[in-house]
């Protein structure tokens, strides 16, 4: 079975120096694709009419000049042909539906370079060395904390002043996991109480981040919460010093104290994101180690929407804004981010999926107003952390009833098959006006014939 690792490297400045160069020129090949793709989709549709999308190759060499770009010759020409590639792989699934448009890369956002083989060797030892004959950069330092088979291809990216090394590789001490939808089938022939007793859900909070339904509460540990109050802190003091230096532009060049600046936050937001996926991580692998649990069963929120900025108010007469809690919606956003719903969901997907187990999404309506043990719901059965039904008088912790109704939901989702695919319904367009010429006109060859 595949598996991906990365790794923390640690390379010499010289060794930084022309690792950085390599990224550059791999994405000044990328963004000269997606240019290019972009004109010749234009002309296509705009020249030819309607009609297929245009042929796309992966040439490079075309942006290869001794004049205009000379800086593409003083590298490998391996690292452009696998840009090039990188390129045409998103292309391709660009036209198979299985993603966006290609789109230009910033400086800055996901900075890599991708090695073939002919680039990079492992020696026994474990000694890895970087480049060519002709460009050697000698011998890459960097930890390597599992057992792997030895790659054909590595990933060498930056972020933040840190330095990684990353690929997938064939696992032999892992077996192939049973499909999803066999393991569903099997758990839909158990009785609601068996299913009952091997399904667990959580209720995902600000405070407490997940509350299980066998009543475990996971949130960070207080010498962690206190860092990372320190490191907001620090955070907050560097942003408004950053206000307040000199910005960069066409005529005048950043400050270098600013460039400090901004380095500083990076540093500090790239501690506080692996802390939070650090826990994710620490999370969804007690879940999954569980061998009485089967299936997880998790809210199927809308983080993207929930974490939206509040919109303004505009008062009708005066036209003056009026105030909308923009301060606290912010400071509401930031905890929903910092509670790493969205990682515990996803580690947990992955991880059940290993070990032949299952987790699910239901919807999260009404789940914290709804009583686990008659099913009244009701906007008074809830009273901040306390809950007490007002048709048979259950109560219990708020967080803990809403895990117990999620464990509910979770089981009739898997009884009632909602699990299984369904068909789409089709869509089908009438044009307006079915009288006009549908015809396609080809504007060149008019041109050539008027000519």
């Amino acid at each position: 079975m595949m598996n991906g690792i990365r790794c923390r490297a640690y390379p010499t400045p010289d060794q930084q120096n022309t690792l950085a160069q390599w990224i550059g020129c791999a994405r000044v090949i990328y963004n000269a694709k997606v240019a290019e793709m972009k004109y010749f989709y234009t002309f296509s549709r705009k020249a030819l009419g309607v009609g297929p999308m245009p042929e796309i190759d992966q040439t490079y060499s075309q942006f290869k000049d001794p004049e205009l770009t000379p800086f593409l010759s003083e590298l490998p020409s391996q690292i452009l042909r696998n840009s090039s590639t990188q390129f045409m792989t998103a292309w391709q699934r660009f036209r198979k539906g299985l993603a966006k448009r290609p789109a230009h890369k910033k400086k800055g956002r996901r900075d890599s370079v991708l090695l073939t083989s002919e680039l990079f060797r492992f020696d026994k030892d474990g000694t890895l060395f970087i480049g060519t004959q002709k460009h050697n950069l000698g011998s890459l330092k960097f930890s390597l904390h599992a057992n792997v088979v030895y790659p054909k291809t590595i990933v060498i990216s930056q972020k933040a002043g840190r330095w990684y090394i990353s690929f997938c590789f064939d696992d032999p001490t892992w077996e192939t996991p049973r499909l999803r939808e066999d393991i569903l089938s099997d758990l839909s022939h158990l009785t609601e109480e068996h299913l009952a007793a091997v399904t667990w859900a959580g209720d995902r909070g600000v405070n407490e981040i997940l509350h299980g339904s066998d009543g475990q509460v996971f949130h960070l540990a207080d010498p962690a919460m206190a860092r990372d109050k320190r490191r907001q802190a620090r955070k907050k003091h560097l942003q408004k010093k950053l206000a307040k230096q000199q910005k960069g532009s066409a005529h005048q060049k950043e400050s270098r104290r600013r460039q400090k600046t901004k380095a500083a936050i990076a540093r500090i937001s790239v501690q506080q994101a692996n802390v939070r996926k650090n826990f994710a991580h620490q999370v969804s692998a007690k879940l999954v180690n569980n061998p009485e649990i089967q299936v997880f069963t998790f809210e199927d929120l809308k983080i993207a929407n929930m974490t939206a900025r509040a919109k303004p108010k505009q008062d009708e007469k005066t036209g003056v804004y009026l105030p909308n809690g923009a301060a606290a919606k912010s400071g509401l956003n930031r905890s929903i981010l910092q509670s790493c719903w969205g990682n515990i969901t996803l580690f947990t997907y992955y991880k059940a999926a290993r070990v032949n187990k299952v987790a699910i999404k239901v919807p999260a309506q009404f789940s914290s107003q709804t009583c686990s043990a008659c099913g009244h719901t009701s906007a008074k059965n809830r009273s901040g952390k306390r809950f007490l039904c007002t048709s048979c008088g259950f109560m219990a912790d708020a967080d803990f009833n809403a895990s117990q109704v999620l464990r509910q939901r979770g089981v009739r989702h898997v009884l009632d098959l909602d699990w299984m695919a369904k068909k789409p319904s089709k869509k089908v367009s009438f044009m307006k006006n079915r009288a006009r010429n549908t015809s396609v006109k080809n504007y060149v060859a008019e041109a050539g014939a008027e000519a």
